[in-house]
């Protein structure tokens, strides 16, 4: 009985089923692209108040991937003409980001049966390209203004540059299209300027190679210049980026109005004893300017040559300030500068030549007779401190209080409460107290 009416109840729900297909318009049922148009049938459930909005969305997205499967097709066509570009790059873009002009998008027909809204959307091709030439033209106006005015006898390279990234951002989206404009072809002439001028940029650093001290505090200066064309001319207002793998500095820079740069190196981590600064073009300066991400990315596919500075470091120097202040004298220094040592650390004598002072202190104190053992105890404080020598400031410090030892004798006593407390520096409190300045 069961399994009768489960039978009867498929048998209703393809009834059912088959008489809404049956009152289903036409338009839907035999849909077809017609290829005169760009076109979609969006199919949307009614449960969604948002539901027309978001047909029309679908529509819309769907049409744009049809609009820029035929501007891929077309740049394929023409890829040798855009020459020095990244075209895989660029189609990648052209598929994720065409500006499709959908604004004047409007239904052609709709239906809801009540839980379903049907709707079709279309745009003629040859109004939409129609539309396209409109706007590529007055794009090749501008831009002819671009690069009359980059070409300008007396222009500043800093200028030429905002032209041809003003030109650039406004013909990226028509390179699928014939760019001849008043009997020249633009793009050829715009792409041409721009390999020109990564020619045509030139910069250099004062020094082939610096000398630099790892883990310094105190910030040091390099500098160069930017020049420009055969003749060298200064470069002004040429913006720079810096890359470095452990050297930390200032990322970018901008040249002066005499094409000078400088640059701030603010501390050196590695101890590796070569390392490079690459200087070059700062693509990412003009980012802002840009309202085409296509363009954008085409323009930072242009190659810039690059310069690199070797820097040669050394280990930084510490003048070590050693006291045990005890009547009782051990003499414990030349096991800590041992200790500096092996955390590859440099000691120095000369305070002059030293990057950072390290002044240990450790403070005897007295303790206690034991006469069962015939023991006497003593105690120490252990005050650290790592200064800069430039200023006197105090970059860390620490303590340790009434560490403890003993011995057979109040001399005894004291004098191995000075060992001990050099071995406890030995042991780890001189790499944790250094670790994050000197070490890491």
């Amino acid at each position: 009985m069961k399994l009768s009416l489960l039978i009867l109840a498929c048998v209703a729900l393809i009834i059912s089923s088959c008489a809404q297909n049956q009152t289903l318009p036409d338009w839907i049922t035999e849909f077809e692209h017609d290829p005169r148009y760009y076109s979609s049938l969006a199919i949307v459930n009614t449960h969604n108040p948002d539901y027309r909005m978001i047909a029309r969305d679908y529509a819309a997205q769907e049409i744009a991937m049809q609009i820029s499967a035929n501007i891929e097709a077309e740049i394929t066509l023409k890829e040798s003409e855009i020459s020095g570009i990244a075209d895989t790059q660029y189609l990648s873009l052209v598929r994720g980001n065409t500006r499709a002009s959908l604004q004047d998008l409007s239904p052609v027909r709709s239906h809801s049966d009540g839980s379903k809204y049907y709707v079709w959307y279309r745009i003629s091709k040859a109004d939409y390209l129609a539309q396209r030439m409109r706007e590529r033209d007055l794009a090749l106006s501008k831009i002819r203004d671009w690069l009359d005015k980059h070409d300008l006898d007396g222009t500043e390279p800093a200028s030429k540059i905002i032209f041809l990234v003003s030109a650039l951002d406004q013909i990226a989206d028509f390179l699928d299209m014939d760019l001849r404009y008043k009997g020249k072809d633009l793009g050829t002439e715009l792409f041409g300027r721009l390999h020109d001028l990564t020619v045509a940029l030139d910069y250099r650093w004062d020094q082939d190679t610096v000398l630099m001290i790892a883990k310094d505090s105190n910030p040091r200066e390099l500098s160069g210049a930017v020049s420009f064309g055969s003749s060298k001319d200064p470069a002004a207002r040429i913006p720079l980026s810096f890359q470095t793998d452990s050297i930390e500095l200032s990322p970018t820079t901008i040249s002066d109005a005499n094409g000078r740069f400088e640059l701030l190196v603010t501390r050196i981590d590695s101890f590796e004893r070569e390392q490079y600064i690459s200087l070059g073009f700062d693509h990412a300066h003009y980012e802002h300017m840009f309202g085409s991400t296509a363009a954008y990315e085409l323009f930072r596919g242009l190659h810039f040559a690059s310069k690199r500075i070797k820097v040669l470091v050394s280990r930084p120097k510490i003048y070590l300030d050693y006291a045990y202040v005890s009547g009782y004298q051990g003499g414990y220094k030349d096991s800590i500068t041992g200790y500096l040592a092996n955390l590859n650390l440099d000691a120095t004598s000369k305070l002059e030549e030293a990057q950072y002072i390290l002044e240990i202190r450790i403070f005897a104190k007295p303790g206690d007779y034991i006469s069962s053992l015939d023991y006497y105890t003593a105690f120490a404080d252990i005050q650290m401190t790592l200064k800069d020598p430039e200023n006197g400031a105090t970059i860390n410090y620490v303590e340790q209080l009434n560490f403890k030892s003993g011995g057979s004798s109040r001399q005894a006593a004291a004098r191995n409460t000075e060992k001990e407390a050099a071995e406890l520096i030995g042991d780890g409190l001189l790499y944790r107290f250094l670790y994050e300045y000197l070490i890491r």
